[in-house]
């Protein structure tokens, strides 16, 4: 199966890790200033672990954390030495824009500035090999644990559309269904 992927800067893809295993405490929502991602409603879509350290990541999130021992949690993250593996999946169960109520989910405050969501659900820990991430979205083939050429996945994409269309066509110029 091919799913479409993200890549996250640290520790924000640890904070969604962690909400497969502590539901409701963690980030179930990840967030955009832009609605680039809305394309991804109802899909799966990987998890990846971006190089870049976010330098705000305490700032931004502290009063929304809720513990001292969770604030440590993050500290510790800076040590997770998967960078470049795609360590979850989730489904993205709705998208949209962002209010103040969203911003426990975000582990950000969504009120004062407009925050686009992915609200993800059924958050799964996987292990993959390392890539290279990229900006916006890239894919994964779970079954060849390769990453996919996006013009070649988008030219199959084409290909299978276009034989659905052929024969549904020869289905209703027959009468066969």
């Amino acid at each position: 199966m091919i799913i479409p992927v993200i890549t996250l800067w640290r520790p924000w893809c640890f904070m969604i890790e962690k909400e497969a295993e502590e539901p409701g405490l963690w980030k179930s929502i990840e967030t955009r200033l832009h609605e680039k991602l809305a394309c991804l409603i109802h899909k799966t879509v990987g998890i990846h672990v971006g190089k870049q350290w976010d330098p705000n990541v305490i700032e931004a999130s502290k009063k929304y954390v809720g513990s001292i021992s969770k604030l440590d949690t993050i500290f510790e993250m800076i040590k997770d030495k998967r960078i470049g593996q795609i360590i979850c999946t989730a489904n993205v169960d709705a998208t949209g824009w962002l209010c103040g109520d969203d911003s426990k989910s975000a582990m950000i405050n969504c009120m004062w500035s407009a925050r686009y969501g992915l609200f993800l659900k059924s958050i799964t820990k996987i292990e993959t090999p390392k890539f290279s991430g990229s900006q916006g979205i890239w894919y994964y083939d779970t079954a060849k644990q390769t990453k996919v050429n996006v013009k070649e996945f988008r030219e199959q994409e084409r290909e299978v559309e276009q034989i659905n269309l052929d024969t549904e066509m020869f289905h209703t110029q027959t009468g066969r269904i």
